[in-house]
């Protein structure tokens, strides 16, 4: 690990932080943060000229949420919840380590909501229900990405649609092997949520 962490700073890939040791969770979390503040560039200079960044930053923030979700709904520590998370200029990373900390999906609507995100309505429905199903929470909020979508501008939604179908099959087939090994650890979850 030492020596891809030597090799990634001599490309310009990969920044030292302050504190930073060279074992997996903690070279996987620095380099997220810095694919963070790139795509933070990368929005600044093109979020106003191509509305489709605005799904593509959404689509990221969705990969977070739903671990974020899952950890709430299992108990996984922080730090499992924060693994691999990029931060996006909607979820920074003091917005990350935020969310992980949430008790419950309640906490993390609450926390959502705080930070003005546009899903914090999609967890706090599920967070009132009564045997809450994480399949079901990630479809409501794959679903809040294809309404983002949807009210892209129409010379923007093949390109966009061609990218967001093929992000489909691959997430419905990822579900589909979930449910045969067990889905987030837990079986009789996906077999009840993939037998409706």
């Amino acid at each position: 690990l030492d020596e891809l962490g030597a090799r990634l700073r001599r490309r310009g890939r990969f920044r030292a932080r302050p504190g930073a040791s060279s074992d997996p969770a903690s070279m996987c979390r620095a380099l997220a943060e810095d694919c963070g503040d790139e795509l933070a560039i990368v929005s600044r200079w093109w979020r106003d000229r191509d509305p489709t960044l605005r799904v593509l930053l959404l689509e990221e923030e969705l990969r977070t949420l739903r671990a974020m979700a899952r950890g709430a709904l299992h108990g996984l520590p922080a730090a499992e919840r924060r693994d691999g998370a990029m931060p996006t200029p909607g979820l920074d990373a003091r917005a990350l380590d935020l969310l992980a900390e949430a008790s419950d999906l309640a906490d993390l609507s609450r926390r959502l909501r705080s930070l003005g995100h546009p899903t914090a309505a999609v967890v706090e429905r599920h967070a009132g229900a009564a045997g809450v199903s994480s399949l079901r929470l990630e479809l409501d909020l794959d679903a809040s990405l294809e309404a983002l979508a949807r009210r892209t501008p129409r010379r923007f939604r093949t390109d966009l649609g061609h990218y967001l179908g093929q992000r489909a099959d691959l997430r419905n087939a990822w579900t589909a092997l979930s449910g045969r090994q067990g889905f987030g650890g837990r079986s009789d979850d996906a077999e009840r949520d993939l037998g409706e």
